[in-house]
């Protein structure tokens, strides 16, 4: 009855995972599918939407430090659902009153910290449910779960501000759901085996007193001295950095550079989330078959997928530079591609930062991967605002195009002398 009972639970937290961080995202797209509507009504400017944007970043990367230690305190199943609750009250605060740039943005920014919880929470709490060699395929659905959001945001939301008038109205619809939500998550959502079977979460520790403080100390310095650690944390600061420009500001790039019009501009984002759902997927099934085949590699087996996605991330950039507007279906799929190649492999790195974590430290470790993808958010918002308006679109693309070309060369170098350290060893 027991093992019956645990699956059931596991099988509420995969829809739980899909469904909880479909909303995250919807109340974190309120701002980018609205942001023309801000430019045209409010007189914003591109410093206003990077200063916005990087202030989201900041709450972000506040909520890293605080996830470190904050699961050792309180379940996973509050955190992740009670912060879902806060980042729906800031959607229906900022729909309910008219804001300046200064309180629009402190409201973004207690938005981000909110959001900043969701992910990690779930990563934290697969690695719980399910063994290394399912996590890529589980990881993947509550993925997909956002990027349906973020690929059906766009029209919906555009739709529903015309029906229920006006995007403030979008902004207290997708927080009052997310109220619902959240309250839902609570009901259906396990942080892990042990809740469901009464058991202490002591298991999970390792150990109490100064010997287990001292003992975590030392994993924590031998695990910080990995290189693997700082390659992928390097890699996740690149692709978060390239996600979450063309997140945030492709409809912008298509309007000015491109020169299409706003609501065609918008409603091609479609194809980047569609693409983003496509990526989960199949990054997250190859994860998992790779590093069931490539076994002796252990965490290195995922990099090969990094490196892919990054090549074709890189070509991708360069065609789309150089595409003319007229060309919709190329620039469209070249949205798709982008979608694959820079949500997909977003989960390989918390997943790797967790795999090389001592019992006890997977928490710390993660956040370590965590602020550098939040610095590559950062500087997807005023710094490259401040580069737009100095350099222009193109040189902003050639400068992103040269970041994604140096992942791919960090994580061959490391792959390659990994293994031939791995065969040296062999041969002695």
């Amino acid at each position: 009855m027991a093992g019956s009972g645990v699956g059931l639970w596991r099988r509420l937290f995969v829809i739980s995972s899909f469904v909880g961080f479909a909303w995250y995202l919807f109340n974190r797209k309120t701002f980018s599918v609205f942001i023309p509507n801000l430019i045209q009504e409010l007189q914003w400017r591109e410093e206003n939407i990077g200063a916005t944007t990087s202030a989201f970043v900041v709450g972000f990367t506040l909520s890293q430090i605080a996830f470190s230690t904050l699961p050792d305190r309180i379940s996973l199943r509050w955190v992740y659902c009670l912060c879902l609750l806060g980042s729906s009250m800031m959607n229906i605060i900022l729909g309910l009153f008219h804001h300046s740039l200064v309180s629009f943005a402190s409201l973004w920014l207690v938005n981000g910290f909110f959001q900043g919880f969701g992910w990690p929470a779930i990563v934290r709490m697969t690695a719980l449910w399910f063994s290394p060699s399912h996590r890529g395929r589980i990881l993947g659905v509550a993925g997909v779960g956002g990027n349906l959001a973020g690929m059906c945001a766009p029209a919906f939301f555009q739709a529903l501000a015309v029906s229920v008038g006006g995007w403030r109205s979008v902004f207290i619809a997708v927080g009052v759901s997310g109220l619902a939500i959240s309250l839902l998550l609570v009901i259906i959502t396990r942080a892990s085996p042990n809740e469901v079977l009464d058991e202490s979460d002591e298991s999970f520790n390792i150990g109490s007193g100064k010997s287990a403080g001292k003992q975590a100390r030392v994993s924590l310095q031998i695990v910080l001295a990995n290189s693997l650690l700082w390659i992928v944390s390097l890699s996740h600061l690149v692709v978060n950095f390239a996600k979450m420009v063309m997140c945030d500001w492709a409809s912008i790039y298509l309007m000015y550079d491109k020169k299409w019009e706003q609501h065609k501009a918008v409603l091609s984002l479609g194809a980047y989330e569609m693409g983003g759902v496509v990526g989960c997927l199949l990054i997250g099934f190859l994860a998992d078959l790779f590093m069931v085949k490539y076994r002796h590699l252990k965490s290195y087996a995922r990099l090969p997928i990094v490196i892919g996605c990054s090549v074709v991330a890189a070509v991708s950039l360069q065609l789309m530079r150089d595409a003319q507007p007229q060309h919709t279906v190329l620039i469209v799929a070249l949205l798709f591609i982008l979608g694959v190649c820079l949500y997909g492999p977003m989960a390989l790195f918390g997943m790797v930062a967790t795999e090389l974590a001592p019992p006890g430290l997977e928490g710390r470790l993660y956040a370590v991967t965590e602020l550098s993808s939040q610095v590559g958010g950062f500087l997807a918002g005023f710094p490259l605002s401040a580069l737009l308006v100095s350099y222009g679109w193109t040189s902003t693309l050639w400068i992103l195009e040269v970041a994604v070309v140096a992942v791919v060369v960090v994580n061959v170098a490391s792959l390659v002398i990994h293994t031939r350290t791995r065969q040296a060893k062999k041969e002695e």
